[in-house]
């Protein structure tokens, strides 16, 4: 935000130095961005003198250039080439030295040098107007009406219009601040600590009103305006504005329009309550209201396009005919021109809700609206319209008729808060006493209602909507009284954690760094999906969604309920930049609704907040080269990722067990479980489900419940175990099983059953062909042995493998081959 130096000192009782300024607006919250120096003509006249020509001869080379002679009060005149063709002896005019630098209409400079024009020296340079940032004309040098002597310095002619701009970064909740009196408020405020001081506000006085009002209220709808209020002033006449009014506007990074516009403009930014003038021929029935039209209304907006209208936005009409997008823009038939002799002015509250929502359908983001949508205080509404329409009047001139209308059915009232300066100075490791509290209440504009023991009854003005609760009233009171006041301590405790804490964010730099190790590249998508993506997902009901309220746009109008999403935008945007080859992970949090209801102890009862961490695959396993092309990565390859990332918390095959893919979700693939929940799905997306978005190449990808893991980790990490003292052995079997049975149902038979001996199973063929019956297949396993405890023999061997096939049989229908 863009804020006048001149103006916010406009608002003190006592002006501050800009260095000064500067300081304190950081300091208490109000972070300057940066300072520009701000002249209503660029450069400032800097260098620019009175000239007299005193002789003024054809150029002895040139038909279109003089040779003039000027005195600019030097011991000697200059020698100057013009080529004007309206020079003449005896002129006054302005020169611009050697040295002098100038300016072009898009800001870039020169500066002057001596140089030779045909032949001729030339020690300066005669200036047209447009030159030097006086007019626009370029058709002759400018020729001054003067008495003042050669060499004064056309600064004593011309006055300059000086100023500073100061950007603010200014923080969402500050809507307070958005104007020269709120930033001149929280300054005053800030030097109330010395000594009182507050901002001055304006007291404009209006003449007496004449006849009766021509324009009425009609209906206003209660839901999109917290008050409404205008007034008529016939008479005016449009036209430039005042240069004090143009160089305010322009030091805040505006152009000026005509006096009417530019005085709504300037109220704007001088009170934080946008204004709008209407040309009152555009209000035929006389009457004004505040309503929703039909959907698919046109109306064109100031800016000549023709918009179609939203069933909620509301629409300051006169009559049944739309006159202006409410809060955000006017509409062209209505506006302020040069042919414009009666206007009616109106200031109003909005709702910001219903005007941040308007201003993004129709993609508008006006000064109005930025004000709007973070609320204004709709006591200062009818001050802003008496100020404008004052000003009105003194630059435009015109008569007030009818006098204020005011529409205010439900007025607000100040917030009451319980403070208690015990726990203030518990909180903020500062004391202040009494006196210093008091000030700075009343800096603030905070009043003390009453006093129950230990705690006090405190108002909070209604513009300050971002102090809702004490611990608001606790900053605030910091904020201008310094942080830096704020004493260190002489110790400093802290507590070491102990067994038992979150070792949650350890595991996870942990797991980060394997996978970094492994070539995966970390993304962070938005938390923000379509719904639409989740159309035809069974997985992803519509009734398990979390909607967003005030959706940004409507690819991202709910909470993502899990990472795929993000993972497959970000395959898509890679591929669409010759990136095919992809191994990606995110860590990230994904909700959901769990269909319970909320209760006023629980209010997010009904909704469920989890971390995932998800891996995705595309491509080849590594790059061509030498030795031969890269093998395409599958199911299996994620697979072994997901496990080795599970096996870093103790979890093997005899830990897991398997269950269907998530209905939708994936071609083929499977959903880990741990003791019957959830711990992970993986697998090949869904042709369908790629291609929405734009993907024709597999894509593999897997969805870890970081929590759920997180909660088995703090059961407790592997144990650490010496190397084996005994060799292990390894014995191979041949099974025809039906093709329904898993290789991972198997391994955890085996496992349960010779748990001691067996240390891994492994599946090293598969065979479905012609020599075996349909609806069979053939498994190769193989099994390594060890005990801990001595050597095996062959007799403990032979048992094992006997007990494994008898239990293979028994279980799975399994035939030894």
């Amino acid at each position: 935000m863009k804020v006048s130096y001149n103006r916010v000192n406009h608002f003190l009782p006592r002006p501050m130095e800009l260095e000064r300024m500067v300081g304190v607006l950081t300091q208490i919250g109000l972070e300057v961005d940066g300072v520009e120096e701000y002249c209503s003509v660029r450069g400032g006249l800097a260098g620019l003198v009175v000239g007299q020509v005193l002789t003024c001869t054809p150029h002895p080379n040139a038909d279109r250039l003089r040779v003039c002679t000027v005195d600019v009060g030097g011991p000697a005149p200059l020698g100057i080439v013009c080529g004007a063709p309206n020079v003449a002896a005896g002129q006054k005019v302005v020169v611009a030295p050697v040295g002098t630098r100038l300016y072009d209409a898009e800001g870039k400079h020169f500066t002057i040098k001596k140089s030779k024009l045909r032949g001729e020296a030339s020690e300066g340079m005669i200036c047209a107007e447009d030159e030097v940032g006086l007019g626009g004309s370029h058709d002759g040098i400018m020729v001054l009406d003067t008495p003042l002597p050669p060499g004064t310095p056309l600064t004593e002619l011309f006055e300059v219009g000086r100023d500073w701009t100061i950007e603010i970064g200014l923080t969402a909740n500050r809507a307070d601040a958005m104007s020269h009196y709120g930033v001149a408020r929280d300054l005053a405020a800030y030097l109330s600590l010395d000594s009182p001081c507050r901002a001055t506000l304006p007291e404009p006085t209006l003449p007496e009103a004449e006849g009766a009002a021509p324009v009425e209220l009609g209906e206003i709808d209660r839901t999109g305006c917290l008050r409404y209020t205008g007034l008529t002033i016939r008479g005016v006449t449009v036209a430039q504005s005042p240069e004090w009014v143009q160089h305010t506007l322009r030091a805040i990074g505006l152009e000026p329009i005509n006096n009417v516009v530019d005085i709504t403009n300037l109220v704007l930014h001088d009170l934080g309550n946008p204004l709008h003038a209407f040309d009152l021929r555009a209000l035929r029935s006389g009457r004004v209201s505040l309503q929703r039209l039909r959907e698919g209304t046109a109306f064109t907006t100031l800016d000549g396009k023709e918009r179609k209208l939203d069933a909620n936005d509301y629409m300051v009409c006169d009559g049944d005919t739309p006159l202006c997008l409410a809060g955000v823009l006017g509409g062209l038939s209505s506006g302020v021109t040069d042919q414009t002799t009666d206007i009616f002015l109106e200031a109003a509250t909005f709702e910001p809700t219903a005007i941040r929502r308007t201003a993004r359908r129709h993609g508008l983001n006006t000064d109005a609206s930025f004000r709007f949508e973070r609320g204004i205080d709709p006591g200062l509404t009818p001050l802003a319209l008496r100020y404008a329409a004052a000003l009105i009047v003194e630059v435009a001139g015109g008569r007030i008729e009818g006098g204020m209308l005011d529409h205010y059915p439900r007025p607000v009232a100040p917030r009451r808060i319980r403070f208690s300066p015990e726990r203030a100075e518990r909180v903020l490791g500062v004391a202040m006493d009494e006196q210093t509290r008091q000030r700075l209440f009343e800096g603030l504009e905070i009043k003390v209602l009453e006093q129950e023991g230990d705690w006090l009854s405190i108002e909070v003005p209604y513009y300050r909507i971002d102090v809702t609760r004490p611990e608001d009233v606790y900053e605030e009171l910091l904020r201008l009284y310094g942080f830096d006041r704020v004493p260190l301590p002489e110790g400093l405790r802290f507590t070491l954690p102990t067994t038992g804490e979150d070792i949650a964010p350890g595991l996870r730099y942990e797991v980060a760094e394997r996978l970094a190790g492994r070539g995966f590249h970390e993304v962070m998508a938005i938390s923000l999906n379509a719904r639409t993506d989740y159309a035809d997902l069974a997985a992803y009901p519509e009734e398990a969604l979390v909607g967003v309220v005030n959706p940004l746009s409507a690819d991202l109008n709910v909470l993502r309920p899990s990472l795929i999403m993000g993972a497959l935008d970000a395959v898509a945007r890679n591929v669409a930049r010759q990136r095919p080859r992809l191994a990606l992970f995110e860590f990230g949090k994904v909700f959901t609704q769990t269909g319970s209801p909320s209760t006023p102890e629980e209010p997010l009862r009904a909704y469920r907040e989890r971390r995932h961490l998800a891996l995705t695959l595309t491509g080849t396993s590594h790059e061509d080269s030498w030795r031969g092309k890269g093998a395409p990565v599958d199911v299996f390859t994620l697979k072994g990722e997901v496990l080795a990332i599970l096996g870093l918390f103790g979890l093997g095959m005899p830990d897991l067990s398997y269950g269907d893919a998530p209905e939708g979700l994936y071609a083929h693939g499977a959903t880990l479980l741990h003791s019957g929940q959830a711990l992970a799905h993986f697998g090949l997306v869904s042709p369908t489900l790629a291609r929405r978005k734009g993907l024709k190449a597999d894509v593999h990808f897997a969805e870890i419940d970081w929590e759920q893991l997180m909660s088995i980790a703090r059961r407790g990490r592997p144990a650490i175990k010496a190397l084996p003292r005994f060799p292990e052995v390894r014995r191979d079997l041949a099974l025809l099983l039906d093709a329904r049975v898993r290789f991972a149902d198997l391994a955890a038979s085996a496992l349960r059953v010779e748990g001691r001996l067996i240390q891994r199973v492994g599946l090293f063929d598969v065979y479905e062909g012609e020599k075996i019956a349909a609806g069979k297949k053939s498994y190769a396993l193989s099994f390594i042995l060890q005990d801990e405890k001595g050597t095996l023999n062959d007799k403990a061997i032979d048992r094992c493998m006997q007990k494994l096939i008898s239990t293979f049989e028994r279980e799975f229908g399994a035939v030894l081959r």
